[in-house]
């Protein structure tokens, strides 16, 4: 899992370069771009909201990675991109660990 450091560095890496990433968003598919679609994990069709209507990490297309090449990162839109750890708000306040050490104790 990346931190929230991280995913920020790559979206606003993406944001100058001009390729916003897509991606799982509606049932296995992009909501802006429909016949974009990744392999669901629990192999329902793209669409078909039943299920959890995960997609196998890495299998959409080349604009679901950060550099819209199939090299890319992928997963930073849908599926889990909101799991990112090293974000901690305190009295409305954002702390964040020194050098993005994962390992540095809370405090």
């Amino acid at each position: 899992m990346m931190t929230v450091h991280e995913w920020a560095a790559v979206a606003l890496w993406c944001k100058a370069n001009g390729t916003m990433p897509r991606g799982n968003t509606d049932y296995g598919r992009a909501h802006d771009a429909n016949y974009e679609i990744g392999r669901r994990q629990d192999g329902e069709s793209p669409g078909v909201s039943s299920g959890t209507a995960r997609v196998l990490s890495g299998s959409g297309p080349a604009a679901w990675r950060h550099n819209h090449d199939h090299n890319g990162i992928s997963d930073l839109v849908g599926n889990i991109r909101e799991w990112q750890s090293l974000l901690k708000i305190a009295d409305g306040q954002i702390l964040v660990a020194s050098d993005n050490d994962y390992n540095q104790p809370e405090g």
